[in-house]
């Protein structure tokens, strides 16, 4: 399935090159009138990264999202900054459909696991972004010694059904995914 991304940073939509916060494209400068313009289309769900909750590790977008979520009807998941249970349920309760946990399936899986048994697999996804097939964490400005792959099976075995991965050498290039990596991952 495939979800129009949102990346917020500084409250407005943005697209980063290859992850790099330096380079920086505006996309909107109002993200909930970007969002009501994917409902207007006929979009049914969104891709929402709190970008400087990535950086930061607290989300730090919050006002916009609720603001996206009173415009677009349709499915939301959120990711970015995700590192404990009271953020996954608040994000829940504020009507957001899936909540994203990136970094913290690496660093703290006993959280991905309790997420999972409290909230279920369907709300909780697992963001797997890589560098040359290398988990990247923390806003994609570290990468791990953990293989894509690797993390992807370990979340597996604890339950997880739902994941998001990025290239993030792809991402933000406007060439497409990297699709040889996708199946070879989809073959896990």
């Amino acid at each position: 399935m495939i979800f129009p991304a949102i990346d917020l940073k500084s409250g407005k939509s943005v697209r980063l090159y290859k992850g790099n916060f330096a380079e920086e494209t505006l996309i909107e400068e109002t993200p909930a009138l970007q969002a009501q313009k994917y409902q207007e289309a006929g979009i049914k769900c969104l891709h929402l990264v709190d970008l400087d909750g990535a950086l930061k590790g607290t989300p730090q977008n919050e006002t916009v999202i609720k603001d996206i979520r009173k415009l677009f009807t349709g499915l939301i998941e959120i990711g970015g900054g995700i590192r404990d249970l009271n953020r996954v349920k608040h994000y829940l309760d504020l009507g957001i459909n899936r909540v994203i946990i990136g970094s913290a399936a690496l660093f703290n899986p006993e959280f991905v696991v309790e997420s999972l048994k409290e909230f279920g697999a369907d709300k909780i996804v697992i963001g797997v972004d890589g560098t040359n097939e290398l988990v990247a964490v923390n806003g994609w400005l570290d990468t791990s010694d953990t293989k894509m792959e690797t993390l992807i099976a370990k979340m597996e075995q604890v339950g997880a059904r739902n994941f998001i991965v990025t290239d993030v050498q792809r991402d933000g290039t406007m060439n497409g995914p990297n699709v040889e990596l996708l199946k070879n991952l989809k073959k896990v």
